[in-house]
């Protein structure tokens, strides 16, 4: 009875936990949905906005328009993440698999990062073929073989692509982010992935590997790294590009290469860097039939080795933008304005400041003359578009600012500009967060220094944040979004 009993407990709390989580899936879709119609009106009219501008910006709101719309589509990619994972998880998205070229179609994807992952250092390496792995009898083979075909759903192909690249970008401040593509047997496979999943009646995988240098993850975060909304605890201590994110970029990934029958799995190191990597099945027998489509996925104009806006990889584009967003200036090649620094046709004084934006880097920016008579401002975000805009409008109203992108940076400039005001976020990637940089400033011996006026701006409007932040120390704490 006793045994019964306890067996019946459990079931009901598995039943609640489904239900639970039914609950939060049909909730992330419903808001999802509601998310997209006004989402689309604000697009639509942006673009139609800077459409009619053309050139004739004489006003300088181009680069507003800009910010505005890079914006708006990295809301509109978080918005069809959510609705997309919420369907994943309910078993009710739809995929249609193709033969595909995937080579070509990786390229294109990849393509679309080159610029900005070269402007901020960082050196990107694309294959020029698939490789053949030979490993014995079980390898895929040489000569002049054909290659085993490969079916996908191109767009969730994009997305694999362009979250484990985005993901690469983030982590990696120095050195290199390579992605390999190759043929290999699965055999092979099984010996590079330890969890023996594989399907038996299939040879040959594509294996897709993106390899960065970047801060690596920790391994006790290896098991986890791809479950939804869960943030490696090294990254969250380490300075990446950005703190910004909800966690379901990996898990996408997961679902996609779930629903390809394919296998995920990452090797990393703390400081050496990590490798991802993304096995597929080569032909069509462990596909749903009444889902596969014999019509080549790949049309003749995605072979174009540079991609243009017309081809429609509008998940890609949206994680452009955002890569777009974690260095200090790069302007996005994509972009429907080409003037990329805040000009005002308002004050003469000020046009010049302003075009500063364009020099942002991560530990100063200066802009006008540091003459002491001006009111002098330091601006702490990790967001580079949140920087530009504060700056924009400080610098409008004659004062002096400085940038810093996370806490050390900010407190070493704190000491060596001695600003009279500082304006920074809560949330800031690396070890000192926006509190403990309060701390720090309260703490220093020179009272005067340490009493200097500090406001927090925060994404956390909660009663219980602004209250932290107050008792910090900070003078005033203004939740996002302000005007």
């Amino acid at each position: 009875l006793i045994r019964a009993k306890s067996h019946m407990d459990t079931l009901k709390r598995v039943r609640m936990l489904e239900s639970i989580s039914q609950l939060q899936n049909q909730f992330l879709s419903n808001i999802s949905h509601e998310f997209r119609t006004p989402l689309t009106l604000i697009l639509n009219s942006l673009g139609d906005i800077s459409s009619s501008l053309g050139d004739k910006d004489e006003d300088g709101v181009s680069p507003l328009l800009d910010t505005a719309l890079r914006n708006a589509q990295r809301l509109h990619k978080l918005v069809s993440d959510l609705l997309d994972f919420s369907k994943a998880e309910a078993g009710c998205l739809g995929a249609t698999y193709q033969p595909t070229d995937v080579l070509n179609l990786t390229l294109d994807v990849v393509s679309m990062f080159r610029s900005v992952i070269e402007r901020s250092g960082v050196t990107l390496t694309v294959p020029e073929n698939i490789t053949r792995a030979r490993d014995g009898p079980d390898g895929v083979g040489g000569g002049s073989a054909p290659d085993p075909p490969v079916y996908v759903d191109r767009m969730m192909w994009e997305q694999i692509v362009s979250n484990l690249i985005s993901n690469a970008f983030k982590y990696t401040l120095s050195g290199s982010i390579s992605i390999e593509l190759a043929f290999v047997s699965r055999n092979a496979v099984s010996r590079m992935y330890s969890k023996n999943v594989l399907k038996d009646h299939i040879p040959f995988y594509v294996l897709l590997s993106v390899r960065d240098t970047g801060i690596g993850i920790a391994e006790e975060d290896h098991a986890r790294i791809f479950e939804r909304f869960y943030r490696a605890t090294h990254q969250q201590d380490t300075p990446g590009r950005s703190i910004e994110g909800v966690g379901i970029g990996l898990a996408l990934v997961q679902e996609f290469v779930n629903m390809h029958s394919g296998v995920l799995w990452v090797t990393s190191r703390v400081g050496q860097g990590s490798t991802f990597y993304v096995a597929l099945p080569t032909g069509q027998k462990h596909l749903p039939s009444s889902q596969v489509s014999n019509q080549k996925g790949l049309p003749e104009a995605a072979l174009s080795p540079q991609p243009a806006q017309s081809q429609s990889h509008s998940y890609a584009l949206a994680q452009v933008n955002e890569a777009s967003s974690y260095i200090p200036y790069v302007p996005n090649p994509y972009s429907s304005t080409q003037q990329h620094v805040f000009t005002s046709a308002k004050s003469s004084t000020s046009s010049s400041s302003l075009t500063s934006t364009s020099t942002l880097n991560t530990t100063t920016t200066t802009t006008t003359s540091e003459s002491r008579s001006a009111f002098h401002i330091l601006v702490v975000d990790d967001n580079m578009d949140m920087c530009r805009y504060l700056q924009a409008l400080m610098i409008a109203q004659g004062y002096v600012v400085f940038v810093a992108y996370n806490g050390s940076d900010a407190l070493q400039m704190f000491i060596e500009k001695r600003p009279d005001l500082v304006v920074l976020d809560v949330m800031l990637p690396g070890m000192m967060s926006g509190i403990d940089f309060v701390h720090h400033v309260r703490s220093m011996v020179d009272t005067e220094i340490a009493a200097t006026p500090i406001i927090m701006l925060s994404a956390r409007a909660g009663h219980d944040a602004k209250l932290g932040g107050l008792q910090a120390g900070a003078d005033d704490y203004i939740p996002k979004p302000f005007n």
